[in-house]
């Protein structure tokens, strides 16, 4: 009778022969076949070697099949992969295709940047005289017809302190204006400024204490006589219609307009993208603050050097609208103009800048009103140099249209 197989033994003997103990279709100590229960005789059958081996993941194929059976195991290991990563929560899958922006939109948002640089350079202009490059996108009709509409209105608007053409202080500035305009077309031939009107010039004199001269577009000039505190000269005031003259001609009124509606569609795509309009609260003054004042300035300091011109070109004194400048700062410094802004918030250079810059350009100038020796503007010097003719008025003017400081109108 054999000894029976105790466990330290039965490990032991396991070390040497693995297979030995595995019960065939049942456990260790005994198992069933047919109702029938048996003890393992320690070896394998061939079906139970092979189904341990497909358990491992194992199969006794040919090699083409394993490589076949290996792929499919891949293949479904990404599948179950890009579930994970793109499913949804409604059990969609997505491809990791759909994830990219579709051509079209690069497309569709490329017409405005490329349309945007056609228009900039398609529309770049030099300033007559200072050769500044601006963007002007209006045409010279279209300023034309603003300028005619605009000047209607005023005139509606002054018609009870418009003076009379016979007036001494609106033929004076009629007969100053219209050599400043003589002066301004030669300027424009010879410059080929197509778009300046050579024909067409209206000089308009308000009773108003207010010291302004401005211009529209079509050559409407509108002066108001509380300039006469300031300006008391010819000179002085065919230097400021000079200023006046040179706005047109550099076609300032055109460039705002072009900027405008630069901001104005730079404005309403702000509020597609914050349609709260706190972008555009903050949008609108750093407009005004950094791009509108700033060019503004630049403007009026090229209306300087060009009038300067024209006056030197109508034998008026380049160098009296420097006067009027000094006239209007020490009126600031005393306080006599109220709320006088720093430069860096005005429209306009401060009277200093103004000055500093008239000196440069005056050497220029100065060779333009002393040509051939003076004999050019000497018959007309006489005329001007005459105390008599260089009042603004007669004695015989009516006391209605005194300024408040005693100056006539």
């Amino acid at each position: 009778m054999p000894s029976p197989v105790t466990p330290s033994s039965f490990s032991t003997f396991r070390r040497f022969f693995p297979s030995v103990g595995i019960k065939w279709g049942g456990s260790m100590n005994g198992g069933s076949m047919n109702g029938r229960h048996f003890r393992s005789t320690g070896t394998l059958s061939p079906t139970r070697q092979v189904r341990e081996a497909q358990s491992r993941g194992f199969s006794y194929s040919s090699k083409q099949q394993r490589q076949q059976q290996r792929q499919q195991q891949r293949l479904a290991l990404n599948s179950v992969g890009k579930k994970k990563i793109h499913g949804g929560t409604n059990g969609r899958r997505y491809s990791h295709h759909q994830q990219h922006i579709p051509n079209y939109v690069y497309f569709v948002g490329g017409i405005p940047f490329v349309g945007g640089i056609y228009l900039y350079f398609r529309f770049q202009d030099f300033v007559p005289l200072t050769g500044r490059r601006r963007w002007l996108a209006t045409q010279p009709e279209t300023e034309r017809i603003f300028g005619d509409e605009k000047y209607r209105l005023l005139l509606a608007q002054y018609r009870n302190n418009i003076l009379p053409k016979q007036h001494p202080a609106t033929v004076k500035i009629d007969r100053i204006g219209k050599r400043i305009f003589s002066a301004a077309r030669k300027f424009a031939d010879e410059n080929d400024l197509s778009s300046f009107d050579r024909n067409n010039v209206t000089f308009t004199v308000v009773n108003s204490d207010q010291a302004n001269v401005f211009i529209l577009p079509g050559n409407h000039v509108f002066f108001l006589t509380g300039m006469f505190k300031y300006a008391r000269t010819e000179d002085e005031i065919g230097g400021i219609l000079g200023h006046e003259m040179a706005h047109n001609l550099a076609r300032h009124q055109g460039e705002r307009i072009s900027s405008s509606v630069v901001v104005s569609i730079i404005g309403a795509f702000s509020l597609l993208i914050d349609p709260s309009g706190s972008l555009l609260y903050f949008f609108a003054p750093a407009v005004r603050l950094f791009g509108q004042l700033p060019n503004s300035r630049i403007q009026e300091s090229e209306a300087d050097q060009i009038g300067m011109r024209l006056a030197a070109e109508a034998c008026y004194d380049p160098e009296a609208l420097s006067h009027v400048c000094r006239r209007t700062d020490k009126a600031g410094r005393d306080g006599n103009l109220a709320n006088k802004p720093p430069e860096f918030l005005s429209s306009h250079p401060s009277d200093e800048s103004r000055i500093k810059d008239m000196q440069k350009w005056l050497l220029e100038d100065r060779k333009i009103f002393n040509m051939y020796d003076g004999k050019r503007c000497r018959e007309f010097r006489r005329q001007v140099n005459n105390p008599t003719n260089n009042r603004i008025f007669h004695h015989s003017h009516s006391r209605e249209h005194e300024a408040p400081d005693g100056m006539p109108c």
